[in-house]
């Protein structure tokens, strides 16, 4: 059964983040059920773990529906990020293996690589933007933190497909700071690193207006 839920999650994030499922697009079990060719268990499951992770909204009467985002909505999910994120790079400054900076530093390339991408494939992007910061927030080396920082992740790559904040993103703003990140972590320097971290998030946070 594990794997398919697995199977059904990555299908339905897949359609979020690609943006063939759009803001507030109903998520009807008894369809996603036959495209991927499984019992409504597994479809029920998926989405709710996509709820817990706020890209998707369940409600009683009327289903499952991908998740929508007000302007104050937004800001808050960058405040949490800011802390739960500099947090975690504080830590990962004093944890972190030579592995892993290896590691940060081959998917901060391959994100420096995308950058000209147009248009960009937001899948890939999601997934590689994902990795690198999961990836520091697991050499923190604290689950309840590395479990904090999974659920709000991917919110800001789902914005990218919605159209009232696509053009307010500052998508590319963040790449250079990518490698400044990795720089305080190599000098082992939690004040820095936990700084960098902060920067780079909310340089990505959307524009008024």
């Amino acid at each position: 059964m594990s794997r398919t839920v697995e199977k059904a999650y990555d299908y339905i994030l897949t359609e979020i983040l690609s943006g063939r499922a759009g803001a507030g697009t109903h998520l009807r079990e008894v369809e996603l059920a036959e495209a991927l060719e499984v019992s409504r268990t597994p479809i029920r499951e998926a989405l709710r773990r996509l709820e817990t992770e706020g890209l998707v909204t369940v409600e009683r009467n009327a289903g499952a529906a991908v998740a929508t985002f007000s302007r104050d909505e937004v800001e808050e999910i960058y405040w949490l990020r800011a802390m739960l994120e500099g947090h975690a790079a504080a830590r990962a400054a004093t944890r972190i293996t030579k592995d892993q900076l290896v590691e940060l530093e081959r998917l901060a390339d391959q994100l420096d690589a995308m950058q000209h991408q147009d248009p960009i494939d937001i899948v890939a992007f999601a997934d590689l933007n994902t990795h690198f910061h999961l990836a520091i927030a697991r050499a923190a080396d604290s689950i309840r933190l590395y479990a904090l920082i999974r659920s709000v992740i991917r919110l800001p790559i789902v914005l990218l497909q919605q159209p009232e904040w696509r053009r307010r993103l500052s998508r590319a703003a963040g790449y250079a700071h990518h490698h400044a990140i990795i720089d305080a972590l190599k000098a082992a320097n939690p004040g820095w690193a936990e700084s960098q971290m902060q920067t780079h998030i909310f340089a990505s946070l959307p524009k008024r207006g």
